[in-house]
């Protein structure tokens, strides 16, 4: 699939029909080797309610990141949904991947949120779509949810997830200080986190721990250090 293009095929195009057809049965019987094939036919592809029939049952019939990445992969390939119903936020295909997701039932789950920001950058998801998937990956852990958030540039969620993490074994790992970086939103972090910091610190008399905490952000510079030494003294 190229990135940012989205197939723009008639619906009335049985040929394109017999191709996602061909192409989609032989994915679901690698990946789904018990999967009741009778559901699969030449109309399948020419009705957006069988499709989503489709997508609807092997969410149901998924257990692995592997078949939960290869759903994301067919419905990029299939013709867009267009009806009203399926267009909106909770219905979309990629917040009912992230909500199964969020079920538990897959292990592996990091590599299964990355193809989910491929698609929202595919499909140029509105924002109202990218919170959703937000709410479900959040669910699963906070650092999975942060990458989301800065993956899409979203600060409103970047701050919403801050406002509430700083305490809460939220982690900064490599991936996440480059993305901080590559976004340029390091004045987010400079200030906000270390500003909350200190306030819970201080309210919860924890201020020994007070360097223990922001070390988390030190890979960001020197101003959390800087800041924490001029309120001690």
């Amino acid at each position: 699939m190229t990135r940012g293009v989205k197939p723009e095929w008639k619906e009335s195009e049985p040929v394109r029909s017999l191709l996602l057809l061909g192409d989609s049965r032989e994915q679901i019987e690698k990946y789904w080797p018990n999967f009741d094939y009778n559901k699969i036919n030449e109309d399948t592809f020419g009705s957006e309610e069988m499709r989503y029939e489709l997508l609807s049952d092997l969410l149901a019939n998924s257990q692995s990141a592997t078949q939960l990445r290869e759903i994301l992969k067919m419905v990029s390939e299939w013709p867009k949904f267009t009806q009203e119903k399926y267009r909106e936020p909770l219905s979309e295909p990629v917040v009912l991947v992230a909500a199964e997701l969020a079920r538990g039932k897959v292990v592996d789950k990091e590599p299964v949120v990355m193809d989910i920001v491929g698609y929202l950058f595919d499909y140029d998801s509105p924002d109202e779509v990218v919170t959703k998937v937000f709410q479900e990956i959040l669910q699963i852990s906070r650092r999975l949810a942060m990458k989301l958030a800065l993956h899409m540039t979203r600060v409103d969620l970047i701050s919403e997830l801050l406002s509430v993490s700083v305490l809460s074994g939220l982690d900064f790992d490599d991936d996440i200080i480059d993305l901080i970086r590559r976004r340029e939103l390091e004045y987010l972090f400079s200030g906000t986190v270390v500003e909350t910091a200190l306030k819970s610190a201080e309210s919860q008399n924890l201020s020994a721990e007070g360097p223990t905490l922001l070390s988390r952000f030190g890979k960001l510079g020197s101003i959390a250090t800087g800041f924490w030494g001029s309120k001690r003294k």
